[in-house]
């Protein structure tokens, strides 16, 4: 039986300069029910009674788990994070662990991940561990292949994928192409627009936009079409950054951006 409506979820990512508590009252006045939880460098977001307090309180569930990445340094180095940010999701009863495909270019956490993926599901079930597109913003730093396939042709490897929009516009990838290539993996979504545009802060990469939808160039509408043709009922998370909503960001333009995005997904996935 398809499914009829869209399952869409707001990320921490989406308000990240807020604290976790006013995330969560933030996300019940724009509407959602369901949330994924970025574990960043504040306590509240790696404290599992916290969280679940904030859940009874507004009567939100969060249903996906970010797990923390290198900034997050009080969580020691990949392999302790990684079981932290499993243990937490089980611990909270998220439903999913979203990962990196590797961490800062580490090719020495990539190979060990691929390798060690089935190993690694066994561990975290029941939460499912999908596998982020990384952002491959190609440059001499990074010392990672500047040609664009050898993203996809790692993401091949992973049995479930989480696909980040925006990060095929920083690698300068078509977005159908992409999808149709690997949509038999893709468990998970981070919904976002992108334009590729150069970052004027850095000349040599190209931004990680997660823009409104409609702010970029991404073929969103038609993306979502195939999504609901293919009977896609993983969740679509929003993750954009509320910081470039506008040059002063209120409250009240944080709410009116999240509700276009979650009217965008309800309208267009038919």
């Amino acid at each position: 039986m398809k499914n009829t409506k869209p399952r869409i979820i707001l990320s921490t990512g989406s308000c990240h300069k807020y604290g976790l508590y006013r995330f969560f009252e933030t996300a019940k006045k724009a509407g959602f029910k369901e949330l994924e939880l970025v574990i960043d460098s504040q306590y509240d977001s790696q404290e599992p009674a916290y969280i679940k307090k904030l859940e009874r309180r507004f009567g939100l569930k969060v249903v996906s788990v970010h797990s923390a990445m290198e900034f997050v340094t009080d969580w020691g180095e990949w392999q302790n994070r990684l079981k932290k940010s499993i243990k937490l999701a089980k611990d909270i009863k998220a439903k999913y662990l979203i990962v990196h495909s590797w961490d800062n270019f580490d090719k020495e956490y990539l190979e060990w991940l691929i390798t060690n993926q089935k190993k690694l599901s066994r561990s975290a079930s029941p939460v499912k561990i999908t596998i982020e597109n990384a952002t491959c913003r190609y440059d001499k730093e990074t010392k990672v292949q500047k040609n664009p396939s050898y993203h996809f042709d790692v993401m091949k490897q992973f049995d479930s994928i989480n696909l980040d929009l925006s990060h095929i516009g920083t690698a300068q990838m078509d977005l159908m192409e992409y999808y149709n290539q690997i949509k038999d993996k893709v468990t998970h979504i981070h919904f976002s627009d992108s334009d590729s545009r150069i970052d004027e802060r850095n000349p040599d990469k190209i931004l990680d936009c997660h823009f409104v939808p409609g702010k970029g160039k991404h073929p969103l509408k038609k993306f979502l079409k195939q999504l609901k043709s293919d009977n896609f009922s993983g969740p679509i998370s929003i993750e954009l950054w509320s910081d470039r909503f506008a040059k002063n960001v209120t409250e009240e333009v944080v709410i009116k951006n999240l509700k276009l995005s979650k009217k965008f997904i309800e309208t267009n996935f038919k």
